[in-house]
């Protein structure tokens, strides 16, 4: 599966030698879906988990953003993760800052959205108190929105570190990636950076 902005793939196609096919699934919960069934061959931005680990293999990291707290200008200003307890929190569903969340902090309230823009949106409307979110996704998805009053307030002690990930059952091709990944130049992993912002 190759999503959006994040795919950066024509250099890595051709250091492949192979033909990948880009599919647009109409939410990330269905790509994860997806993904378990076997449906998708590659996953070119994904953050490994614990619950993704059961059914994919992935490369090292080839970007790394903080996972941030956002707020809304005369609201609540949560600095942390502490400060979170008590607020409507938005979440992009599956998204690995769901995951940690609903596995490390079961008791935040946490309001999962289809997207990053329904979480922003939700967040300037004051229906939630706070986004959980990356850095990159969320900063990309506020200029794109051009919401008012909106802000990152804190971080979390977590970080999204997008790899490649394909089915477990390929997980020696991660090795061919990983070598990709590897003879990638700064100024291709700035490139990739740079379309987040």
């Amino acid at each position: 599966m190759l999503h959006g902005r994040r795919s950066n793939s024509a250099t890595r196609k051709e250091r492949l030698g192979i033909t990948l096919k880009p599919i647009e699934p109409s939410s990330w919960t269905e790509v994860l879906a997806q993904a378990r069934s076997n449906q998708l061959d590659l996953l070119p931005g994904i953050m490994s988990t614990p619950e993704r680990q059961a059914y994919l293999a992935f490369t090292r990291p080839y970007l790394d953003f903080p996972i941030v707290i956002l707020a809304h200008s005369g609201g609540a200003q949560p600095r942390n993760l502490k400060d979170l307890y008590g607020l409507k929190i938005a979440v992009v569903e599956n998204y690995a800052p769901h995951e940690l969340l609903r596995t490390h902090h079961p008791d935040l309230n946490l309001v999962a959205m289809p997207n990053v823009s329904s979480a922003l949106q939700a967040l300037a409307t004051d229906e939630v108190d706070a986004v959980v979110g990356d850095l990159a996704s969320s900063i990309w998805s506020l200029r794109q929105l051009k919401l008012d009053g909106l802000y990152v307030s804190g971080e979390t002690p977590y970080r999204y570190q997008l790899a490649m990930a394909v089915p477990r059952e390929q997980k020696m091709l991660v090795g061919i990636l990983d070598k990709v990944i590897a003879d990638m130049s700064s100024s291709e992993v700035s490139h990739i950076q740079q379309r987040w912002w």
